[in-house]
């Protein structure tokens, strides 16, 4: 079909990434090409929707933070060791509510349950109600939708798995409880990220990954650049170990696109501060979602 594309996102079906790439798709990916049709594909990794989307040309939505268990480090690995001549960039960001929920195969008194599979984030997010119905044996998935997956094809009664109420109507297991994250409030955010740079809309935001050098003051003179010398707004800070003892590069989200006035007088002031700069994209600021049932 003329027009046709393609958005990777994390699989199988029932992932909260496949939740986000819907969201995309109706809203932030339709008004950049009237005619475009786009599909979902699945992928296994958060790494391969990048990879996916950047050797192909095309678009995926990855996980960047939750607001309970943080930031996704191989995300934001992943931008500060790509290639430069490799296109790819953060076209937009989404907010998206998360509700856990305890599946089982069937009804199960849960003080019995010996088990539970699930995304090693979403073992994190819950890990307070696990140890409050005595589970010790957290067996890590690649996905949510994959441990619901797994859970409807094993044999084992005394099995759980943590994943979407969505994931358990397509996979037709029962839903022994919901909203078990740890902290109620719970959102992930995530990057949509496509082949070619978004365009300013008057209410943007810009991310990057910088380094400074190791020096007395150099992280301050960045944060200045941003909020004074630049007059923008930053919106997150995150460090990013590198590997080496007290070697690390920081992820930074500020008001503004990198085109505008005030974001070409920010980066310019960073170019000359930071040791390395990276720029992932300009976006419209984040979408704020309904209540997700995923």
């Amino acid at each position: 079909m003329k027009g046709k594309k393609t958005l990777f996102a994390l699989g199988p079906a029932g992932t909260n990434g496949h939740e986000a790439a819907k969201i995309a798709i109706e809203t932030l990916l339709s008004r950049r090409g009237k005619n475009a049709v786009f599909d979902v594909a699945f992928v296994e990794t958060n790494i391969a929707v990048l990879d996916e989307a950047m050797h192909k040309k095309s678009y995926g939505v990855v996980p960047v933070e939750n607001s309970s268990a943080g930031i996704v480090d191989v995300v934001r690995n992943f931008w500060w060791t790509k290639e430069p001549k490799n296109d790819l960039y953060v076209i937009g960001k989404i907010r998206l509510p998360v509700e856990h929920c305890l599946l089982t195969q069937g009804i199960f008194v849960l003080t019995g349950l010996e088990r539970v599979i699930s995304h090693p984030q979403a073992l994190l997010q819950c890990a307070k109600y696990l140890d409050r119905i005595g589970v010790k044996d957290r067996v890590p998935a690649t996905s949510t939708a994959r441990a619901a997956q797994i859970l409807r094809d094993g044999p084992s009664e005394k099995s759980g798995a943590i994943a979407s109420y969505f994931a358990a109507e397509l996979y037709g297991l029962y839903v022994a409880a919901r909203g078990i994250e740890d902290f109620q409030g719970n959102v992930t955010f995530f990057h949509v990220v496509g082949p070619e740079p978004s365009t300013a809309t008057g209410d943007d935001q810009t991310a990057i990954i910088f380094k400074v050098p190791n020096e007395k003051g150099a992280l301050m003179r960045i944060l200045l650049a941003i909020s004074l010398y630049g007059d923008a707004n930053m919106d997150a800070i995150h460090s990013i170990p590198l590997g080496l003892s007290h070697d690390y590069a920081f992820y930074c989200e500020f008001d503004g696109h990198r085109d505008d006035p005030a974001g070409k007088r920010i980066l310019h002031l960073l170019e000359d501060i930071a040791e390395r700069l990276v720029v992932l994209g300009s976006f419209p600021r984040p979408l704020y979602l309904r209540e997700s049932a995923l």
